[in-house]
């Protein structure tokens, strides 16, 4: 977050609110609540899938075993979270997808983010097993209003991630 987000009143009832996104369940009835929102009033929201399986997908059954036997999790939350505005919200890693809700964010915006976001964190996995990773943007990115997709594509995305295994 920005130096004067941290300096925000009330910054550990901000936290302690946050924490309730963590579950992929509460994270999904927000961004629904947000979409209607983004509906109602015409603005953008955006939404970034990070799978985290897919930047382990080079590493063999035994190194992802390794990997996930880590620490790691709260560090690759506070990473992201660092990254990101106190208006949005971020899910919690579960089934090893985390999810970033952006309000009043376009395309482009979620974009700019994903691609930050991508290198930071082939940065921090590879720090983290000292290996190099392929930093292939691994994201999928979904925004309302968006012409082309439309609020379907945003709702499909929600719904995933409340039924992925």
């Amino acid at each position: 977050m920005a130096e004067l987000d941290k300096k925000t009143p009330f910054k550990e009832d901000l936290d302690n609110l946050n924490y309730i996104f963590k579950s992929h369940k509460n994270f999904s009835l927000r961004a629904v609540q947000e979409l209607k929102r983004a509906e109602r009033y015409s603005e953008f929201v955006s939404l970034i899938l990070i799978d985290v399986e897919k930047w382990l997908g080079p590493l063999s059954k035994r190194e992802k075993e390794s990997f996930r036997s880590g620490n790691w999790e709260q560090a690759l939350y506070d990473l992201v979270t660092r990254e990101t505005r106190q208006t949005d919200v971020v899910s919690g890693l579960e089934k090893n997808k985390m999810a970033l809700l952006l309000t009043e964010t376009s395309p482009e915006g979620a974009k700019l983010l994903a691609r930050r976001l991508t290198q930071e964190i082939a940065l921090f996995l590879a720090a983290e097993r000292k290996k190099l990773f392929d930093p292939k943007t691994l994201m999928k990115i979904v925004s309302f209003p968006d012409k082309q997709k439309g609020k379907e594509k945003f709702l499909s995305v929600v719904k995933a991630l409340q039924t992925d295994k």
